[in-house]
């Protein structure tokens, strides 16, 4: 063998090893522009026990336009809604708003909402509740009281460079239709159980005169998203990865 062709065989062995070192930098690179988002993700689940729903009024009148209510939301969906029931589910998540009180086969009759999101490469929500919504009238002074047991679970998890979100709550509320008060309680972050079910009790009371008709609702509402955000050092290393590319490519030319 001459010089000549040693020297060429040198520099082919040189370029292939240099070519496989950057394309290893680019697979790890990208591997750390994107790790861990498949372990992201968050969930979301608020239930209302309809069994233990309660409307009472002291004094003498009565419910009207009384309804259920189911909605559910992801990202690039429309607000799709169904008295009893409103479900998306896509390759990122699922949405559920349910108002399961016919369903004698269960334990107990439920209003729930459930929401449960991951992101491997981009933004992704979930929104869903779920509710029973109507008018009270009053014939004579009183006083209205809404009572209920719910549950709520919110979970969110997310890795370096990612952010994750979920949040649950159990809502009452009676509206003034003449004179626009609003009054509500909610039920929220310090009542999150990660590890068990339990259930807890919500009640709201208001005067009403004579006469007077309000809005009133109960809902479970749930919220979870999930995105993944490139590490800043890893993108620097893409960088780096594609740079000797382009180096051993204008060499080669």
């Amino acid at each position: 063998m001459n010089k000549s062709k040693k020297v060429t065989y040198m520099k082919i062995i040189k370029t292939t090893a240099i070519s496989g070192l950057a394309a290893l930098i680019l697979l790890f690179c990208a591997g750390l522009s994107f790790a861990g988002s498949y372990d992201l993700g968050a969930e979301a689940n608020a239930e209302i026990d309809w069994d233990t729903v309660s409307i009472t009024f002291t004094g003498t009148g009565g419910k009207s336009l009384a309804r259920f209510e189911s909605a559910a939301e992801m990202t690039g969906s429309q607000l799709k809604t169904d008295p009893l029931e409103a479900y998306y589910e896509s390759a990122s998540g699922c949405a559920w708003g349910e108002t399961n009180i016919n369903d004698s086969s269960m334990e107990y009759q439920d209003i729930y909402a459930a929401a449960d999101t991951f992101a491997p490469v981009s933004f992704e929500f979930g929104y869903a509740d779920a509710g029973y919504y109507g008018q009270y009238q009053a014939v004579t002074d009183g006083v209205l009281t809404i009572s209920m047991e719910y549950s709520l679970y919110a979970y969110a998890e997310a890795g370096t460079g990612e952010k994750a979100y979920a949040e649950a709550s159990a809502e009452i509320f009676i509206r003034d239709q003449t004179e626009d008060d609003f009054l509500m309680y909610y039920a929220m972050e310090d009542d999150f159980f990660e590890d068990e079910v339990r259930w807890e009790t919500l009640s709201l009371s208001v005067g009403l005169e004579a006469g007077e008709t309000v809005n009133f609702g109960l809902a479970a509402i749930v919220y979870a998203d999930a995105a993944p955000v490139p590490v800043p050092g890893a993108i620097f290393l893409l960088g780096s990865g594609v740079l000797v590319l382009a180096g051993i490519g204008k060499k080669r030319a």
